[in-house]
């Protein structure tokens, strides 16, 4: 067997290992720099919150009567969702709370199987009422001594907790009685049960008033519903005194009815006209007696509405507001007519629109011990939109609430509640389709870059 001489042998190809240790570790130095810089972008953008309700009717957000009850808030609230595990609403039910405590630090907010958690049960010093209807869900809204048990898991549901929960005294809505009125206990289409349940049910309470007694102290705003007898003199001077020392009234007026409530908006500045307003074009189904009132002013009641909410006013009268040479009163017309609308004078002649259907007044004055105080008018020109027969009819609920949650001073439930059967389609204007885009092509992108980064390192260049 030859061997072939060391000299002879090929020359093998020589290898610094040195130089492919320093590249090497250059290369996962540099890795780890790119994941480090990932790493802190994720924890800097998990540290700033920021989401996009695209639904056309902001279904996916919180209403401004929310952010307006929120910001209010002088105390925490605490938010307890008694609902079982096998309750299907309760995630749903969750994720809104979730969007409570993300707009204000003061809401805290748990869900728990009160079977699984008795103990947490007893602290929320339930009655045994609600223990029974606990197997159907139920929240415990609580700020200091306060306590507010409530079955909804809508936004208003929750919403009207807070406010009830963090109020300090009690909203009472009295209803003015013996003078023809509209029935707030009545069930039938004219009566206005469905009004008092409305109240009730955003934590009002609710007071039948006479005005041939001293109005209570505790009455907060009385409502004059489509009275229609005529009322005494004294009783007349009884509600003026009333009014003078700061109170609240909601006129809703029957036309061709005055029980004597004129002289008293007279002199705060508000009127009906004598004109019955009719509408051909806007109306509701067809019917030109209930027009459709779309134009809105930018007072509180009807912020935030628009010709997509219109409110239904069967045969309204219109309403004027003027000047009674008080320097110290102000007043805005609420509601309009469409300009299409017609007039009907008691001759028969017709004038042309448009027409205002609703105004308000207000006024602050010093009290003897050195405050002050607001006195606060509405006057709707129609008692029947109130009613059980066109409370639910367009946005006349959200209008009598918010005329209620004005007078009352409760600024937090004057706001436009949402529709949770709408807003559900996602709609793109081009700004937010181009944010859209960039939101998805950046982890592709900055995986691409990162990669021909890593490539160039790799080849030197």
């Amino acid at each position: 067997m030859s061997v072939t001489p060391r000299e002879k042998l090929p020359a093998g190809k020589g290898v610094d290992v040195g130089l492919q240790v320093r590249q090497g570790a250059g290369s996962v130095v540099f890795t780890l720099l790119v994941l480090a810089a990932l790493a802190l972008l994720l924890g800097v953008a998990s540290s700033f919150r920021t989401t996009w309700d695209l639904s056309a009717h902001r279904a996916n957000s919180l209403s401004q009567k929310t952010d307006e009850a929120l910001a209010g808030l002088d105390a925490p609230v605490a938010i307890h969702g008694l609902f079982r595990d096998s309750d299907r609403r309760r995630d749903g039910y969750w994720d809104l709370l979730q969007l409570y405590r993300r707009r204000s630090g003061k809401i805290r907010a748990e869900i728990f199987d009160p079977n699984a958690r008795p103990s947490g049960l007893e602290a929320l010093g339930l009655s045994p009422e609600d223990r029974n209807a606990i197997k159907d869900g139920l929240s415990v809204a609580i700020s200091g001594d306060r306590r507010v048990v409530f079955r909804g898991i809508d936004e208003e549901d929750v919403t009207n907790a807070i406010l009830e929960a963090g109020s300090a005294a009690p909203r009472v809505v009295g209803f003015i009685r013996g003078y023809g009125e509209r029935d707030p206990d009545s069930m039938a289409d004219a009566g206005m049960s469905r009004a008092r349940a409305a109240l009730l049910a955003e934590y009002y309470e609710v007071a039948d008033v006479r005005l041939d007694a001293p109005i209570p102290d505790g009455v907060t705003v009385l409502v004059a519903a489509g009275l229609q007898a005529a009322i005494p003199t004294a009783d007349l001077d009884r509600l003026s005194a009333w009014l003078l020392s700061g109170g609240r009234l909601l006129i809703l007026a029957d036309p061709g009815y005055d029980p004597g409530l004129s002289a008293i908006a007279s002199r705060w500045g508000l009127r009906v006209a004598a004109l019955k307003v009719l509408d051909r074009r806007s109306n509701l189904r067809g019917r030109p007696e209930i027009p459709l009132a779309m134009r809105y002013s930018k007072h509180a009641i009807v912020r935030g509405f628009s010709a997509a909410l219109p409110l239904a006013l069967p045969l309204p009268a219109a309403v004027e507001d003027f000047e009674p040479g008080d320097p110290a009163l102000f007043h805005d017309a609420l509601v309009s007519s469409s300009a299409e609308a017609e007039g009907l004078t008691p001759a028969g002649t017709r004038q042309q629109g448009p027409f205002t259907l609703a105004a308000a007044a207000w006024k602050t004055s010093a009290t003897p011990a050195g405050g002050a105080t607001e006195t606060r008018v509405v006057l709707v020109g129609d008692a029947a939109f109130a009613t059980n027969g066109f409370l639910a009819e367009a946005s006349n609920r959200n209008f009598f609430l918010n005329c209620a949650g004005w007078l009352s001073r409760s600024r937090g439930l004057v706001s436009i509640r949402l529709n949770p059967l709408k807003g559900q389609v996602m709609t793109l204007n081009r700004r937010d389709l181009g944010v859209m885009q960039a939101l998805f092509a950046a982890p592709i992108g900055l995986v691409l870059l990162c990669g021909f980064l890593v490539f160039l390192r790799r080849r030197g260049l």
